[in-house]
């Protein structure tokens, strides 16, 4: 049946994604990692007779993943979480009274995410806001899981 995932430790990954960073889940413990692109540029030139022991535990699990990369799945990237289109998507959720039309202009153009976050809060509904995203997030990390035939649980 095999090790299952916690979907909330791969949306709080997805939410800490940062960049030079590579997030993976390790499928034999259901653990998710991140690896920085200087553990892997480190251990990518280790001569092959190291003791893992005697490493760093990023060089050595950016090691692990370098020969056994077929244990490790990518978390979803910046670019497949689209977070215009979550705030998109919230707009047309709430109600006009809400300020709906308020906010859809808010999301049009440049500075759209900052517009966006300081109408939230000046018409008191950051809080849905913020449940909205959460459950987007975690549609994704299930749909994630789903496309990579790995068990869950909530």
């Amino acid at each position: 049946m095999g090790v299952k995932v916690k979907l909330a430790d791969i949306v709080d990954a997805m939410e800490l994604l940062f960049e030079e960073h590579y997030t993976f889940l390790y499928k034999k413990t259901g653990r998710v990692i991140t690896i920085t692109s200087e553990e892997l540029s480190e251990a990518e030139e280790l001569p092959e007779d190291v003791c893992p022991e005697d490493l760093d535990e990023g060089i050595a699990q950016a090691l692990d993943y370098y020969e056994n990369d077929q244990d490790y799945v990518a978390l979803p990237e910046d670019y497949e979480i689209d977070e215009y289109e979550i705030m998109q998507n919230f707009c047309f959720a709430i109600s006009p009274e809400q300020g709906q039309k308020q906010l859809l202009r808010a999301i049009d153009g440049r500075g759209a995410f900052r517009r966006f976050k300081d109408l939230i809060y000046e018409l008191g509904i950051a809080d849905e806001w913020y449940q909205f995203r959460e459950a987007a997030y975690v549609e994704i990390a299930r749909q994630w899981c789903e496309d990579n035939e790995l068990n869950y649980e909530e």
